[in-house]
């Protein structure tokens, strides 16, 4: 991603998600996804979103990818270009862009958090090993690794569908107290995944990021 202005919060700052929590969990599946390399907390800074951004408006996007919404992609703090995988999406008011050495404690290639760390997104290719039949079989199976869950549980909604003309599959679940969903496309027989995750299932946050999903478009 290109470099954008960034700040220094405090003192440089390691992750507050704790060892045990499902977004712990998330960033475990992420590592696993993309390189197969363990999760541990780093420090690093967090470029901010400007205070003028708009507030988000807590519009659900359903859960077949709807088609964006979100304005011409400029990679910054109000949106994030992924290079490597040309996902495009907003960053919600209140949120934060993880800067490079940020990236490498959850081996993503683009990821933002809210403030508080109670909603996290990220993208990044994912691994042909973590590929199982249909697009909807690897988000259902991603979703499911990342809580320990099965992947055929009746509680996981999953669909299929396009996100921005490219296919695509969604899946999402909640196990212990911990909300999942993650999004696999496929482009010239690539595999990419924006996985997202709210440790405290909380409502607010889920819609912020169903807002960020209804705002992706690859570029």
């Amino acid at each position: 991603m290109s470099d954008v202005p960034s700040h220094e919060i405090g003192q440089a700052r390691k992750s507050k998600w704790p060892i045990g929590t499902g977004v712990v969990a998330g960033a475990v599946l992420i590592s696993a996804v993309l390189v197969g390399q363990p999760w541990e907390p780093r420090t690093g800074t967090i470029e901010s979103a400007p205070d003028n951004l708009s507030a988000i408006d807590g519009t659900s996007a359903p859960e077949s990818e709807a088609e964006s919404t979100g304005p011409e992609c400029v990679d910054g703090p109000a949106m994030v270009l992924d290079e490597e995988t040309d996902m495009c999406f907003i960053v919600p008011d209140g949120w934060y862009v993880y800067d490079a050495m940020l990236l490498v404690s959850t081996d993503s290639t683009a990821a933002i958090s809210s403030d508080d760390d109670a909603g996290w997104v990220a993208t990044g290719p994912v691994s042909p090993f973590l590929t199982y039949g249909s697009l909807e079989e690897t988000a259902r199976y991603l979703v499911a690794e990342a809580l320990g869950i099965e992947s055929d549980s009746a509680t996981m909604q999953s669909s299929t569908g396009e996100t921005d003309n490219v296919p695509s599959a969604t899946a999402s679940d909640a196990a212990g107290g911990t909300w999942m969903r993650a999004t696999v496309a496929a482009i010239d027989g690539d595999t990419y995944v924006m996985f997202a995750t709210s440790p405290d299932d909380r409502p607010e946050i889920i819609e912020q990021i169903e807002t960020v999903y209804a705002s992706l478009e690859f570029k």
